[in-house]
């Protein structure tokens, strides 16, 4: 007996020291606006704290603030309607990805002794009602600091989860701690993972240094990422790896092209006059879009005037020759014109949305499939932020704040004959509306309702 409740109060003691997620009855204050621009004079992009998803009817916010994940939902008309907040487990926050089978969250904490037993990396699964299931690590991993000149993004193909992120790495003997980029492979179904770059190499394997930007993408069975390097190589590049996407492995030789090469000096030159925002890939192909100077002329890079630009590289030749740049904006350095970088959003196979601002004022387009304007730049009335836009139905959505709570932002990207299945369109996933005014479009009576009619029960109150 005695033993028993000995170790009931054991449990007890060690529960107590799990942060436990608790609730909020109002939306979480923030400053995120603007947070799309590079830090530092333009140099390094950050982990991106912002994000939404779209799920069943609802908006999800989930935004790393200080020491905690803020989980929030929001009806159709961006009400909130519940709040929760989870203490981070590791106190250097990494990245979001909301699936739709689980919730992932990637936090790491600095390692000042090169301590091969510190936990630098931590990748943690969610249900997706925010319940803790299990969690992988990385323990030295040549990290010093995660995450750090870099962001953090994700992919999946299958059951196995991509993660490119950025490190500083430790000491290699000139008194230096080197910035690179860094790539991992996670089985999700034990939460295992199966390959990690993390160490030197060359940028014949995916290795590059220093990356201030990362991203990862999966086409079909190909896997690809793009960095902004500043001197191995000096150019937004773009990697093809050799092994096929869904592979536990992708450690190999990869095919890179230099799909904007940066001019000026190499080495320690951190300044680059570009900024990465976005990467997609189209039914021909990969497309990268950003903000740069016009590498012609010799500037000052820290003050450089930029203009949008989408690089295009045809999936059927994946060559530096063959890359083409597309300049969306074409603006004089007497324009004095402030670009930021832009977000790219995929609409369809060929069909893209680029939004970014000039002097605080949003524009955004369309793009086809080989990242050329498809129709004319147009005047938003939003802002901008970190959280990249969403796909929600016909629209674009995104949120920013500053000092508030969170302002959401909408532009009609889709415009759609639609086509209904069990009351949501097929095409673009709009709700069907119903024949009552008194129906909150979205709301958890919507379908049932619209099911009710269909089949004869009701058909609302006479007069």
């Amino acid at each position: 007996m005695k033993r028993l409740i000995s170790l009931i109060l054991a449990l007890v003691l060690c529960l107590g020291l799990i942060p436990a997620a608790s609730a909020h009855s109002a939306p979480a204050v923030s400053s995120n606006i603007d947070d799309h621009y590079y830090i530092n004079a333009g140099r390094f992009y950050h982990p991106i704290y912002s994000n939404l998803a779209y799920e069943n009817g609802q908006y999800v916010r989930a935004e790393a603030i200080g020491s905690d994940l803020v989980v929030e939902y929001y009806d159709q008309n961006f009400k909130f309607l519940s709040g929760r907040t989870i203490p981070l487990e590791l106190p250097v926050f990494g990245g979001v990805r909301m699936d739709s089978d689980y919730n992932f969250v990637v936090v790491g904490q600095d390692n000042p002794n090169e301590d091969d037993s510190v936990e630098v990396f931590r990748i943690i699964r969610y249900t997706k009602d925010w319940k803790k299931v299990d969690h992988a690590s990385l323990f030295g991993a040549n990290t010093y600091i995660p995450f750090d000149a870099g962001s953090l993004r994700f992919d999946r193909s299958g059951g196995i989860l991509y993660i490119r992120t950025a490190h500083e790495m430790y000491d290699t003997g000139d008194g230096l701690h080197h910035q690179a980029n860094v790539m991992i492979a996670l089985r999700i179904r034990d939460m295992t993972i199966t390959d990690e770059l993390t160490r030197v190499l060359n940028r014949n394997y995916g290795y590059i240094s220093h990356s201030f930007n990362q991203f990862v993408r999966v086409d079909g069975d190909t896997l690809l990422a793009v960095d902004h390097g500043d001197a191995m190589p000096r150019s937004v590049v773009l990697i093809k790896y050799g092994r096929k996407a869904g592979e536990e492995q992708f450690y190999g030789r990869v095919s890179y092209v230099n799909a904007l090469p940066i001019a000026n000096s190499t080495g320690h030159y951190n300044d680059t006059g570009v900024s990465v925002g976005g990467f997609e890939c189209s039914s021909t192909d990969y497309l990268i879009a950003g903000s740069a100077y016009d590498m012609s002329e010799k500037v000052d890079l820290m003050y450089a005037h930029r203009n949008i630009f989408v690089t295009a590289t045809p999936k059927k030749n994946f060559t530096d020759e063959a890359t083409k740049i597309n300049w969306i904006t074409n603006y004089a350095e007497s324009d004095n014109v402030d670009v930021s970088p832009p977000h790219m959003l995929k609409l369809s196979s060929d069909r893209f949305f680029l939004t970014w601002t000039e002097d605080g004022v949003q524009k955004y387009c369309f793009l086809d499939g080989k990242g050329q304007l498809d129709g004319s730049i147009q005047t938003g009335g939003g802002e901008l932020s970190d959280c990249v836009p969403i796909l929600a139905g016909n629209n674009a959505v995104w949120y920013v704040t500053d000092r508030s709570a969170p302002v959401f932002h909408q532009i009609q990207v889709i415009s759609c004959d639609h086509s209904y299945e069990n009351y949501r369109c097929i095409h673009c996933g709009e709700l069907k509306q119903t024949p009552f005014t008194d129906v909150e479009k979205g709301g958890f009576y919507h379908i049932p309702v619209l099911w009710a009619v269909d089949k004869g029960i009701t058909n609302g109150l006479s007069a």
